[in-house]
């Protein structure tokens, strides 16, 4: 579940599902925790490739996660485009050590256009 919302470039959506998966195709296995509007096929998603390759028409912002659940990278899709962001949004987690990824995603203060303020709750991979 998730409960918030994002707005970049002109465009606001709002949250209503949080999911993760890992990359079963990169050496390092990053658990990828997706914040989206809608419920997407994780279930067919082993991979970021699967992600990109599918063509549900979902809008979201995405962690890419090492093993102690810091994040190395953030995209936001939006209106069937990606877009690669850095230093724009910060993650706070309720507890790291149980059965789900839990906690708030939000905008870094530096940011003026792109809003995100997100609480979520996804099952752990």
């Amino acid at each position: 579940s998730a409960e918030g919302s994002l707005t970049y470039q002109g465009s606001s959506i709002v949250f209503k599902f949080a999911g993760a998966f890992v990359d079963n195709d990169e050496e390092k296995r990053p658990t990828i925790l997706v914040i989206s509007d809608q419920k997407v096929p994780l279930e067919n998603w082993h991979s970021e490739f699967d992600m990109m390759r599918d063509h549900t028409d979902w809008s979201g912002v995405v962690f890419f996660l090492n093993r102690d659940g810091t994040f190395y990278r953030s995209d936001i899709h939006m209106k069937d485009r990606q877009s690669s962001l850095s230093g724009f949004f910060g993650l706070q987690w309720n507890d790291l050590s149980g059965k789900t990824l839990s906690g708030v995603a939000q905008t870094e203060p530096s940011q003026k256009e792109t809003k995100l303020k997100v609480s979520f709750n996804a099952p752990r991979p």
